[in-house]
């Protein structure tokens, strides 16, 4: 177990995943990030590792909103059968469908570690969930692939994963994307189709990637392995319980669910030309 992993040892476990319906999910996790947030860092002692599947979204970062011709490019991912939001966190679209696992690591205390530190804690968790193979998991920008950053995660050069952060005060999320299983040279072409309808060759202000869906691949396909989400969520959980936690469910009270539910038209309202 890495030493950057033992800061999540004196914290309880809990855990809480959206399993309804994810064709159903739009925005609700993001709300759900933002509710979270706040309830962290009224309690110290606790972690909350969160789970959220979600079905045939493009969730674009804000510096998507600024390519010159967004409507265009929102309609191109609607008619490939995909529907597009905006999230607050990150900077560059990525997909979510049903094999790739999103998941998040919210924690207090942020003040104990830099932003470059919360991006390794979760680098070495991956690591950690996968160390009964034998292929090495790197950090580096994979440039050509979508939302590209320095601590995209690769094996043999093949992105297969993404992270970002954001934080309130003293909490921070972590949340990563993880391409388990699908149609991954389909993803790449979707989100290359949105930047190229999207900006049709005029110059911008943001630098977009220039995406060659070759440069990316499936956890599964590159650990020649059948995984499940299931699988991977359950590699996290028994990663966690090694440092000693113990898992609970996080149970919503109503304070919870008012927080929530004011987030949630927040970013209703942040969505109302993507979602209509």
């Amino acid at each position: 177990m890495s030493k950057s992993l033992e800061i999540l040892s004196p914290l309880k476990l809990n855990v809480f995943g959206l399993y309804e319906d994810p064709s159903k999910q739009t925005v609700q996790p993001f709300a759900w990030a933002d509710t979270f947030l706040r309830y962290i860092s009224q309690q110290p002692e606790s972690m909350i590792l969160h789970f959220w599947p979600m079905e045939n979204i493009v969730i674009l970062g804000m510096l998507d909103r600024q390519v010159p011709y967004f409507e265009d490019g929102l309609q191109t991912i609607k008619k490939l059968g995909y529907q597009p939001i905006v999230r607050n966190i990150g900077g560059l679209g990525v997909i979510s469908d049903d094999g790739v696992l999103n998941f998040s690591l919210i924690l207090p205390n942020a003040n104990q570690l830099s932003i470059n530190d919360a991006y390794l804690l979760m680098v070495d968790l991956i690591r950690d969930m996968f160390n009964d193979f034998e292929a090495l998991i790197e950090h580096f920008e994979v440039p050509h692939s979508y939302c590209p950053g320095t601590f995209d995660l690769s094996i043999k050069g093949k992105k297969f994963a993404g992270i970002a952060q954001r934080r309130i005060k003293d909490s921070v999320v972590i949340s990563i994307y993880l391409s388990v299983y699908g149609d991954q040279d389909f993803r790449g072409r979707l989100v290359k189709s949105f930047y190229e309808s999207g900006i049709q060759k005029e110059p911008t202000t943001a630098k977009y990637p220039d995406i060659d869906p070759e440069c990316m691949a499936n956890l599964s396909d590159l650990l020649g392995t059948s995984f499940s989400i299931d699988d991977i969520q359950n590699r996290a959980i028994q990663s966690l319980e090694k440092l000693g936690m113990i898992k609970h469910q996080l149970h919503l009270n109503q304070d919870l669910m008012t927080t929530y539910e004011k987030f949630l038209n927040q970013h209703l309202k942040r969505n109302v030309s993507t979602l209509s």
